[in-house]
């Protein structure tokens, strides 16, 4: 299973990478939003699962919303340091099946994906 990272802060993508990278058969990927083409690198990549900091430059709720109007989208798995209620309403109304607090549910995170 393919699973990619999208954070704009390289000590939360790297963390995560590593918390992830134990599973067994989850090949990690990841990259930042600045780093640009990041729908492309979606399209070519074909991750069977996303996840992704909401509270990013550019919009990351519209990509949400895009990266689920494809056919055969990958889960997604939104995450943010704020877990507001309405952060969790407006993730789950782009389309994410999952949303974590990235600070405090990190462990939560590892087990949904190892669930998958």
């Amino acid at each position: 299973m393919k699973l990619l990272i999208i954070d704009d802060e390289d000590a939360v993508r790297s963390r995560l990478a590593d918390s992830l990278g134990e599973i067994q058969g989850l090949e990690v990927s990841s990259c930042a939003p600045r780093a640009g083409g990041i729908n492309q690198r979606i399209l070519e990549g074909k991750p069977d699962v996303i996840v992704i900091d909401i509270r990013m430059p550019g919009g990351a709720l519209d990509l949400v919303r895009t990266i689920k109007s494809g056919t055969h989208p990958p889960v997604v798995i939104a995450m943010s340091s704020s877990s507001s209620i309405q952060y969790r309403v407006a993730c789950h109304n782009a389309g994410a099946e999952y949303f974590f607090d990235k600070i405090r549910e990190q462990a939560r995170l590892v087990e949904a994906v190892a669930e998958l």
